[in-house]
């Protein structure tokens, strides 16, 4: 990873998508980890009707259509979950102060960085209203919203539908899908196994496939699974071979060695 910035000018801007595995820094669960506690609240009975029991989205959804929850009761309890949970933000303060990266991507439900760093970030959501006066803060996508919004946050199956084919929702697609086409971008702990992550990252990218600069997946295992072989190769994906500690400690380095510099 080192010799990967070396590769780019040190004017190179880039885009920096942060994936699941990066909850290992910032203790905020997983969708996996939700999906599991979610899981347990479906009778042993009904549980053969979740085709994917890693599915965050299908087993939101399936608590609802058996009306084991209403929708309400679903965000409440996902919010009880929640609140047991420490967060550590100091991981990202690298990440904010490394002034390659001109906009941040997420998909995490849990982590309120907009209110924690809110002098540094913009947060842009699917249902943000356009903004006509910019800012000096870096964008902020959050592309399935957080539980700090409440009803707003994109958690079913139905959610992520309504959020890829609703006309409400395409300007901040279209406004996501250009900073990919501007500068390329890193996906930092993507969980390319989860089939929800695949679907959105999927729909992102579709159609921008040919117009889209160079996406590079950070990612410790040179064993890639079939399934993320063949989505990786679908959209032109390059791999980099690098576990996110290395990432992390390389991130502080830059931020140290340009702080040195205003120091002499």
């Amino acid at each position: 990873m080192d010799k990967f910035w070396d590769y780019f000018s040190s004017e190179q801007k880039f885009n920096l998508f942060l994936g699941e595995e990066y909850c290992a820094y910032d203790q905020s669960p997983s969708r996996k980890e939700l999906a599991a506690f979610l899981l347990d609240k479906i009778p042993e009975s009904l549980r053969h009707r979740i085709r994917n029991k890693e599915s965050l989205s299908e087993i939101s959804q399936d608590l609802l259509d058996l009306a084991i929850f209403s929708r309400s009761n679903l965000i409440k309890t996902v919010e009880e979950f929640l609140k047991n949970i420490s967060l550590d933000f100091s991981c990202y303060a690298s990440i904010l102060e490394n002034k390659r990266f001109q906009s941040i991507i997420n998909m995490n439900l849990f982590l309120p960085l907009e209110q924690e760093f809110h002098e540094k970030l913009h947060p842009i959501f699917p249902f943000s209203e356009s903004e006509k006066e910019k800012t000096n803060k870096l964008p902020f996508y959050r592309i399935l919203g957080c539980m700090t919004q409440g009803d707003k946050v994109f958690l079913t199956s139905q959610d992520i539908k309504k959020l890829k084919v609703l006309s409400f929702y395409q300007s901040f697609w279209s406004q996501l899908r250009k900073e990919l086409i501007e500068r390329p971008t890193i996906l930092l702990g993507m969980d390319l196994e989860n089939m929800d992550v695949q679907e959105i990252l999927g729909f992102l990218l579709e159609e921008i496939h040919y117009e889209k600069q160079t996406i590079y997946l950070v990612t410790s295992s040179s064993i890639l699974s079939s399934k993320v072989a063949s989505f990786i190769n679908k959209y032109d994906i390059k791999v980099l071979t690098k576990n996110m500690d290395s990432f992390q400690e390389i991130l502080t380095k830059k931020v140290v060695d340009v702080q040195k510099q205003f120091v002499r």
